[in-house]
């Protein structure tokens, strides 16, 4: 009985240990012990509270071949939270028992040191969950981002996304070729088909694409982005470079445009197209993930122009000469007929008729005369 009595006080007298802040002289930090799960290639935040300092704290880590950030915090209060995250890139399942160290510097000289035991276990995968609260006696924590791994152009790597799918850092992958460069920034949402954040990203040469419209060429290679319907916010941007030369005989560059296949046909993006120093820069912003190429349509040839037909001047209407004027015959005038030849005046012959008639005239004004009287 008085051996379980004695076993009973020491677990308690341990249990108030791990409650009560680890301290050295005037530092303290709780909890006095972590067990932390972070996925393999991801990352895991743990929180702590300072106690009795001011000043700057760095942090560290011992027998725990992780990444730690931040490395350093200014205390300015006490208590003060804070979150330590610790980050994998081995990609392997691991253990590792070992520390965190806090060391409190003043005036550039370290004054106060104090080790936290640590227990970390690297898993292969793992749930995103809610961010972190603070402990309420324990150090046990939430996992907040994870790797994306990618496969981009044949070269593995992976960048991380946090629960609602955020990138935090910019990524960008160039084709082997340097033809063909993609941004993703800073802060782009990145999820899948599904609405959850990607899980990986895949980028490779399409060797069989779809036909190009008739009258039109794929221009240099066509990629095949993956996963399908994967989806981007705000979009990320892609570059094609091109040589003139490389461009098919009728393809003029600023008819270029980068065009994505929709499972039906080829869909053409607005794209900006940049000709500098015999290249062809073509940028377009992607929405979605799916199968991408440059497509070039062939300008039709110039409609030939038939210039009409010459006009023949018709000959010059010969003119025939006006008729001669042929002179009406001249009028033949009879001659004149002779004139009469008058013959001469018998006097005598008219004296005696006018003498006649004067006799008459008398006679018969006479008998009239004398009638009148009777």
């Amino acid at each position: 009985m008085k051996r379980f009595i004695s076993i009973l006080i020491a677990v308690i007298a341990v249990a108030a240990l791990m409650a009560v802040p680890v301290s050295a002289a005037s530092l303290g930090i709780s909890p006095s012990h972590i067990e932390v799960e972070v996925p393999s290639g991801g990352s895991a935040s743990v929180n702590f509270q300072v106690h009795y300092f001011n000043g700057d704290l760095y942090v560290s880590l011992v027998d725990i071949p992780l990444e730690v950030e931040p490395t350093i915090f200014h205390i300015t209060s006490s208590p003060t939270d804070i979150v330590v995250t610790l980050r994998d890139s081995t990609l392997s399942p691991q253990e590792y028992d070992g520390y965190v160290r806090f060391l409190g510097m003043s005036q550039d000289t370290v004054a106060l040191a104090v080790n936290i035991g640590a227990r970390v276990t690297v898993e292969l995968s793992a749930n995103i969950v809610e961010e972190p609260t603070p402990p309420t006696g324990g150090g046990r924590i939430s996992i907040t981002t994870t790797k994306v791994y990618t496969d981009l152009f044949g070269e593995e790597s992976s960048f991380r996304i946090d629960k609602d799918g955020e990138v935090q850092k910019t990524v960008e992958a160039t084709s082997k070729d340097g033809n063909l460069t993609i941004t993703i920034p800073e802060g782009t949402i990145a999820l899948d088909e599904e609405g959850e954040p990607l899980e990986s990203l895949e980028i490779a040469v399409d060797e069989t694409p779809p036909d190009p419209p008739e009258d039109a060429h794929v221009i240099g290679l066509a990629y095949d982005f993956g996963p399908a319907g994967a989806t981007f916010d705000p979009p990320i941007t892609m570059t094609y470079t091109l040589d003139l030369d490389d461009l098919p005989e009728g393809v003029a560059p600023e008819d270029l445009v980068i065009a994505y296949w929709d499972g039906d046909e080829w869909v053409e993006l607005d794209s900006e197209v940049d000709i500098e120093n015999s290249t062809i820069t073509i940028i377009a912003d992607v929405e979605h993930f799916t199968t991408f190429a440059v497509i070039g349509a062939v300008a039709p040839p110039p409609e030939e122009v038939t210039p009409p037909p010459e006009e023949v001047a018709p000959p010059p209407e010969e003119i025939a000469p006006p008729p001669e004027e042929v002179a009406p015959p001249e009028e033949v005038v009879p001659p004149a007929p002779p004139p009469e030849e008058i013959a001469p005046t018998n006097w005598p012959v008219l004296g005696g008729i006018i003498a006649g008639v004067i006799v008459v005239g008398l006679l018969i004004f006479f008998l009239v005369r004398r009638r009148r009287a009777y």
